[in-house]
């Protein structure tokens, strides 16, 4: 996580590779349609990694092998929270790049919609063994 709020990633960095894959996929966009791209881009990534990052926590909080309880997704959520604060944080620091309180949320619902999809297989999981 340090790592992508680093300089490194800061949006004037991945700009113009962004645009040149873009480019070469659908040829010659416009300023605004690269600059919309650019930005779902990078919120989409955001979700997804808070998501991957939910359902690790998930999976190291978990006590048993399979399986869903309130109380392990509580403490990933806890656990995002805490990384997604201190990552917006970080960033505030970094002379390119700005923390975002709505970065924190949109982190959050990236892990409440990973975890959801954890309770849905663990449901399928559960009723079909169920039925056996």
């Amino acid at each position: 996580m340090l790592f992508g709020s680093s300089g490194f990633f800061s949006a004037q960095n991945t700009g113009s590779p962004l645009e040149g894959l873009l480019t070469a996929l659908f040829g010659q966009i416009s300023p605004l349609h690269l600059a919309i791209a650019h930005f779902l881009i990078r919120k989409l990534a955001h979700l997804t990694e808070y998501g991957i990052l939910a359902w690790l926590l998930f999976r190291a909080f978990r006590h048993a092998p399979n399986g869903w309880q309130w109380r392990w997704a509580e403490f990933a959520l806890a656990g995002v929270l805490l990384i997604a604060v201190a990552d917006e944080l970080h960033q505030h620091f970094v002379p390119s790049r700005t923390g975002s309180p709505v970065d924190v949320i949109i982190d959050l619902c990236g892990a409440m919609f990973a975890l959801a999809l954890v309770r849905g297989f663990a449901s399928a999981r559960r009723d079909a063994t169920s039925t056996s």
